[in-house]
């Protein structure tokens, strides 16, 4: 992407705790299960994704939905994953999750925790959200990107807590996710009747 055509805005890097009961390596076999955490990003019926795995490294899907359709990459990176989604009018979010340790945290005094345990105790353990959004120069004065939790982490760090939690498979997890997201979309219905 010429950096002539686009301009790029980022949010302020973002930290999540993750229970005690999953490790640095547990959170990665999650991240890089790119099939669950499709599953986590979109658990709606009314989503349909179809997934076609490139590598063995990177997943490409399509979400088609009924306000369009958008293409989205998945790759496992060492640290956890990057993906991609490129949206209608050439707009293209980028969002990397990367696992941090506690001592990793303490190193990086000029970032902010969200939703900071109460003591080092509770989670030694971060799921860290880097995210930002590029568009056509036209297009870049009228994208706003805020800081904190977009519904995509909404959704991963609610994965993570019940499977750190409750101890739950990933299957019961990702139920628990649907029923929760069907909830809110009939609560969505019923305010617009």
């Amino acid at each position: 992407m010429s950096s002539l055509l686009y301009s790029t805005k980022s949010a302020k890097q973002e930290y999540y705790p993750v229970p005690e009961a999953l490790t640095t390596i547990g959170v990665l076999e999650i991240l890089h299960n790119h099939t669950l955490v499709a599953n986590t990003f979109w658990p709606s019926d009314t989503e349909v994704v179809e997934e076609k795995r490139s590598s063995q490294c990177t997943t490409e899907f399509v979400i088609n939905a009924s306000a369009g359709s958008a293409r989205a990459t998945m790759s496992t990176t060492a640290e956890g994953i990057f993906y991609e989604e490129e949206m209608p009018l050439g707009l293209k979010m980028t969002i990397i999750y990367k696992v941090a340790d506690v001592q990793d945290q303490d190193r990086q005094k000029d970032t902010q925790v969200s939703a900071r345990p109460t003591s080092l105790a509770e989670s030694r353990v971060y799921l860290v959200e880097e995210r930002s959004v590029a568009a056509p120069r036209p297009l870049s004065m009228l994208v706003n990107v805020k800081d904190g939790p977009i519904e995509k982490t909404r959704r991963l760090v609610w994965l993570l807590n019940e499977l750190g939690r409750n101890g739950k498979d990933s299957a019961q997890a990702l139920a628990g996710l649907r029923a929760s997201a069907a909830d809110l979309h009939d609560m969505g219905k019923s305010k617009a009747d």
